[in-house]
Parts: structure tokens; C-alpha cells; sequence
């Protein structure tokens, strides 16, 4: 990590001098740009996981490693969610969750998971995974984590709001009410409700459905 910070100043974003591996688009149609992964950052994802796989005979090694091993996992799946590459840095912090969860590197690495479906565009995947995670008690500092559960209940709000409008891009406007109207039951105090109403009501009106409509009112 010392040599990561000496060589590109800091280890929590992209370096300046990183080069355009690819770009992707989405199912979803966004485009993720990937970076190609430094000789240095390579290096260091190798001593980390080779770090977690150790175990230590000296005591004091080994309560050392144990205090680290949940950042050991932490920072390669990081790098990797910093560079673009989603996949594999999902993977990594699946296995955070799993076996560190009540690390405060667990909470961070759960925004950066929903991040990745927000970049791509799976508003589905958003949707389900901050549901997954406000049931998984993330972390340690309760302070942390209430500051994360107020973000994702923002991020979500939005994600269910535009998952409703977009069945309405694709066609499905009967769809698209019935999301409206869900939406107005699950976030009632909604600064977007008023517009859920109103496009609930114009899609029941829309698929022959007045009745529908003129109970929202």
C-alpha cells in the first residue's frame, strides 16, 4: 500500500497515468470505461491475497493479520471497482461480505457494489441489492452505517421511481402504473409521489383502465 501511495500518491483512485483498457456498453446502454491495471497494482493484489491465505504461528503475527485481513480483502476488490472492472471487483467484495462483514471496509464496499449497477445502468440490480444489504448489518460504527442506510435509501427511492418510468419506455404502460402505484406505497412522503399519482392515473387511463385511475384521486 506504502508503495502504491509513494509511487501514485494515493491508492483510492484512478492514477493519472492510467490507460484506456477498453470501453463497454451495457445491456443497459452506458459505457464503462476500463482502465488497465498498473505492474504496481498487480503486485499489490498479490501480496494481499497472499497475505489472507497466510496463517501465522507467532501470536502476535497473527492477531496482527487477523486485525487486517477484512482491508486485505478490501483494497484489491478497490482497485479493481475503481479501474472498471465490475465483475471481478464484485466477486472480491462478495468474499468481504462473507467473511468480514462487521468491518467498516464492509460498508464502503457495499456502496461501491451498488455503484457499479448504477454506472451500468441496472436499476433492478440496484433496487435488489440495497434491499440485500439493509438486511446484512454492515459494519461496526453505528454511526457509519446509519449515514450508509439514509444514502441507499435515497439512491433506491430514485432507482424504483426511473424502473417505473422506463416500463413505460418499453411499452408496458399497464406495467408502469401498477410500478407507480407500488412506488407510492413504499416511499408515501416521496418528494417524486405527486408525479407517481399523476403517471399511475394517466397510465390506468391509457390502458382503458378509468376506474383505476379515478381511485387514485
Amino acid at each position: 500500500e506504502q508503495l502504491l501511495l509513494a509511487k501514485f500518491g494515493k491508492i483510492d483512485a484512478v492514477p493519472a497515468t492510467a490507460t484506456v483498457e477498453r470501453v463497454v456498453t451495457t445491456p443497459y446502454n452506458k459505457q464503462v470505461t476500463v482502465y488497465a491495471v498498473s505492474d504496481e497494482h498487480k503486485s499489490f493484489i498479490a501480496a494481499a491475497d497472499d497475505l489472507v491465505a497466510r496463517e501465522f504461528s507467532d501470536p502476535e503475527w497473527a492477531k496482527a493479520l487477523e486485525a487486517d485481513r477484512g482491508a486485505l480483502v478490501y483494497l484489491p476488490a478497490q482497485v479493481y471497482y475503481l479501474h472498471g472492472h465490475y465483475e471481478e471487483a464484485r466477486a472480491r467484495f462478495d468474499k468481504l461480505f462473507a467473511a468480514f462483514p462487521n468491518t467498516d471496509e464492509a460498508v464502503y464496499a457495499s456502496s461501491y457494489y451498488v455503484n457499479t449497477y448504477t454506472y451500468e445502468g441496472n436499476l433492478e440490480a440496484v433496487r435488489t441489492y440495497i434491499t440485500k444489504f439493509r438486511t446484512m448489518n454492515l459494519g461496526k460504527d453505528p454511526e457509519l452505517q446509519q449515514s450508509k442506510l439514509a444514502e441507499f435509501d435515497d439512491i433506491r427511492e430514485g432507482a424504483v421511481f426511473t424502473l417505473a418510468y422506463q416500463l413505460i419506455e418499453k411499452g408496458d404502460r399497464q406495467g408502469a402504473a401498477e410500478a407507480y402505484v407500488q412506488f407510492m406505497k413504499e416511499y408515501p412522503n416521496s418528494k417524486f409521489y405527486k408525479d407517481a399519482l399523476f403517471n399511475a392515473a394517466n397510465n390506468f387511463e391509457l390502458t382503458g383502465k378509468a376506474d383505476r385511475a379515478i381511485s387514485l384521486y
